[in-house]
C-alpha cells in the first residue's frame, strides 16, 4: 500500500485523489499551505500520488461523488468492481444499474470510509449482474436526501457488458 499525503497549490486545492482523479476545490482555506500538513476543512481523501495520476472524466464527478472505476464507456463483465470517493449523508452511497430499457436490474449501497461533511471517504463494492443483462447499461451512483428521499449528487457511468 502506498503512503498518501494531502497537499495544496495556490489559492485552490489541486489534488490527485487516491483513485487517480484530479479534482479542484476552491478556495483553499487560509490555513492550508504547500506543505504536507492536513487541514480540517481539506478533504482527507484528497492525496498526492507518487506517480502521474490518470484523470477521471469530469462527467464521472458530482459535488459529492467521484467514480474512479470503471471508466465511462468501459467494457465490463457480469461481475465488476466499482471504486470511488464520496462525501454523502451518513457516508452512504447508493447505486443501481439500469439496462437499455431503463429498468433497474440490480441495486445496493456502499459505505465510505468517512461520513458526512466536507471530507471525502473511499468506497469500493462489487456489482454482480444477472445473466439476462447484456449490451449497454448505466451505473448510477447517488445518495438519498433525508429531507425528501430524492436522489442527490447523481453520477451516471455508461458501460457495456461484454
Amino acid at each position: 500500500m502506498r503512503s498518501w499525503r494531502p497537499f495544496a497549490l495556490g489559492t485552490s486545492i489541486a489534488v490527485a485523489v487516491a483513485c487517480g482523479a484530479t479534482v479542484r476545490a476552491s478556495p483553499a482555506p487560509s490555513n492550508v499551505t504547500n506543505t504536507p500538513a492536513a487541514s480540517a476543512s481539506a478533504p482527507q481523501a484528497c492525496v498526492a500520488r507518487p506517480d502521474p495520476p490518470s484523470f477521471i472524466d469530469p462527467k464521472s464527478i458530482s459535488d459529492t461523488i467521484a467514480v474512479c472505476e470503471p471508466a465511462r464507456g468501459a467494457p465490463v463483465g457480469r461481475q465488476f468492481a466499482v471504486r470511488g470517493l464520496s462525501r454523502t449523508f451518513e457516508a452512504t452511497t447508493s447505486w443501481r444499474v439500469r439496462d437499455r430499457a431503463q429498468r433497474v436490474v440490480v441495486n445496493g449501497f456502499a459505505t465510505a470510509s468517512v461520513g458526512s461533511g466536507q471530507q471525502w471517504g473511499n468506497f469500493e463494492f462489487e456489482v454482480q449482474l444477472p445473466s439476462t443483462v447484456s449490451g449497454d447499461i448505466a451505473l448510477e451512483l447517488y445518495w438519498t436526501s433525508p429531507r425528501d428521499g430524492s436522489d442527490q449528487g447523481l453520477v451516471i457511468v455508461p458501460l457495456t457488458v461484454r
